[in-house]
C-alpha cells in the first residue's frame, strides 16, 4: 500500500510494522550536492584524473615499469630508446642489422586526462523512527533533488537502506538515476536501526568499486538520525557504528551526514557520526528551509 505525500500507509513487516510514503517536496536541491562534492568541484568545473586507458586526451608517457597495463606509446618509445643507438651498436652481443634497436626498458606508456566521475552512495535509515514527523516523505523529497543532479553530471549513483535486521544494496552502482529513483519510492519504513551493517556494506562496496573503476571518486551521503539499536555483535550499536565510521574516513571519503532527528527531544548522536566521518553536517530541517 503506497501513501500519500502527506500520509504513509501501514503494513505489518517481519519486523513490525512498516509504513510506505511517497516523496514530499519538489525535489529540488542542488545544495546537498554542493556539500559533498572536493572543493573543486563546487564551481561546476569538474576535476580530471590521469590514466592510461584508451579513452581521454593524450598529455604525455612514462616508463611502462615491471607490467605493461596500459597503451605502448611509439613515438615516446622511440624517443626513449634513440639516446642509447651508440652503446648498444657497439656491444659484443649486437649482432642485429635493425636500423633501431629497442628493448623492454625503452617502453613508454601512454598518459591520458579523463575527467572524474563522482559515485554517490545513499546510504538511507528506513527504520521506523523514520516515519514519525513525516521524516522519509522528506527525505525522499530531498534525495529526488540530489538524483536530478547527479543526472546533471552524468555521475554515478548507488542505494543502501538498513532496516529491521539488516542492510540491503537496494540499487548498485549505476549511471541511471531513474532506477535509483524507484527505488526510493518504493522505500518502506520500519523495523530497527543496523546502521553498522549499512556502514561495513560500504566499505565492501568501496574496495569492490576502486578496484574496478579507479577514476570514480565516491561520495557518501548517510542519511539517518544516529539512533542504532541493532549491533553485529553483543556490543553497544552507538560505539560499534562510530568504530566503523572511523575506518571509513582513513579512506579520504568525502562524506555528508544528513541528520534526520526530530522531535522534542533530541540526542544529536548523528553529528558524532558526521566527526567520525570527517563529514559535513547539516539537518534535514536546514535543507527543506534552503529549497523552499
Amino acid at each position: 500500500m503506497r501513501g500519500e505525500t502527506q500520509g504513509g500507509g501501514e503494513a505489518q513487516g517481519d519486523d513490525g510494522p512498516e509504513w510506505h510514503f511517497a516523496p514530499q517536496g519538489d525535489g529540488t536541491l542542488p545544495q546537498i550536492a554542493l556539500k559533498s562534492r572536493p572543493r573543486s568541484s563546487q564551481t561546476g568545473t569538474r576535476r580530471e584524473a590521469t590514466s592510461e586507458g584508451a579513452r581521454g586526451a593524450r598529455i604525455g608517457a612514462r616508463p611502462a615499469g615491471v607490467s605493461i597495463d596500459g597503451s605502448l606509446a611509439l613515438e615516446a618509445t622511440i624517443r626513449a630508446a634513440a639516446k642509447f643507438q651508440p652503446r648498444r651498436r657497439l656491444h659484443p652481443s649486437h649482432q642485429v642489422t635493425s636500423p633501431l634497436i629497442i628493448r623492454r626498458q625503452d617502453w613508454m606508456i601512454k598518459l591520458r586526462r579523463t575527467p572524474t566521475q563522482h559515485l554517490y552512495i545513499l546510504v538511507v535509515d528506513s527504520s521506523g523512527s523514520m516515519a514519525a514527523y513525516q521524516r522519509m516523505a522528506q527525505v525522499k523529497g530531498v534525495l529526488l533533488g540530489l538524483l536530478r543532479e547527479v543526472y546533471r553530471h552524468r555521475d554515478g549513483v548507488a542505494v543502501i537502506a538498513f532496516r529491521g535486521s539488516q542492510s540491503e544494496m537496494l540499487l548498485a552502482p549505476t549511471r541511471s538515476p531513474e532506477a535509483a529513483q524507484a527505488f526510493l519510492e518504493a522505500l518502506p519504513t520500519g523495523g530497527r536501526t543496523p546502521l553498522a551493517h549499512a556502514l561495513l556494506r560500504v566499505d565492501a562496496l568501496l574496495t569492490l568499486e576502486r578496484r574496478r573503476r579507479a577514476s570514480w571518486v565516491p561520495i557518501l551521503i548517510l542519511v539517518t538520525d544516529g539512533r542504532p539499536n541493532r549491533s553485529l555483535s553483543r556490543t553497544d550499536p552507538l560505539q560499534e557504528s562510530l568504530s566503523i565510521c572511523l575506518r571509513l574516513a582513513s579512506h579520504n571519503l568525502s562524506a555528508v551526514v544528513v541528520d534526520t532527528e526530530a522531535g522534542a527531544i533530541r540526542l544529536g548522536l548523528a553529528s558524532q557520526f558526521a566527526s567520525a566521518l570527517s563529514a559535513a553536517y547539516v539537518r534535514l530541517e536546514q535543507l527543506l528551509k534552503e529549497r523552499q
